[in-house]
């Protein structure tokens, strides 16, 4: 009711409505018993976090500090864990080299154009030479009957060569 009259007065009754309002709001959200729970909460997890004199942020003991150095491991990386990634980087390095010298495409047919749908009954062509699914040939090779060049396409109403109409 406070918030419907201020809003047609304003001035100190919009004020005292707004207020109204911030106090419920931090009411519900800042009581005693939670300001309690949270300080215990902190109390009980500040020991197992440590600031980090290299960058001045707090780590996580266990998982985040290099004990031995005395900072964190985005300062002070773990030697072990450095080298092995290192390493598996390395490794990683040497399988995509290994894999370019190898040639991937001894046994294809890169000469003739690749058909992505067969031309016999549509469906997606896996590769090879005919459809897997139908038997047509996939590299289909229409020969002019004028000049007997096999360049045209499939559905071609003259030769590319020649000019002949089919």
């Amino acid at each position: 009711m406070l918030r419907t009259v201020g809003s047609f007065f304003g001035g100190t009754l919009r004020d005292l409505s707004n207020s109204a309002d911030q106090w419920r709001y931090d009411r519900a959200t800042n009581s005693p018993a939670k300001d309690r729970a949270l300080a215990a909460a902190v109390k009980e997890i500040t020991p197992s976090f440590r600031q980090c004199r290299g960058c001045s942020d707090w780590m996580c003991q266990d998982q985040c500090w290099n004990e031995e150095i005395g900072q964190c491991l985005r300062c002070s990386p773990s030697v072990a864990e450095e080298i092995s990634r290192a390493q598996a980087s390395a490794q990683r390095d040497q399988i995509w080299d290994k894999a370019r010298e190898k040639d991937w495409t001894s046994g294809l047919d890169v000469d003739t154009r690749a058909k992505v749908s067969c031309p016999g009954c549509g469906l997606k062509a896996e590769g090879g030479k005919f459809c897997q699914s139908c038997g047509t040939a996939l590299a289909l090779k229409v020969r002019c009957g004028g000049c007997g060049s096999e360049s045209n396409k499939a559905g071609a109403m003259f030769c590319s060569d020649c000019g002949n109409r089919f």
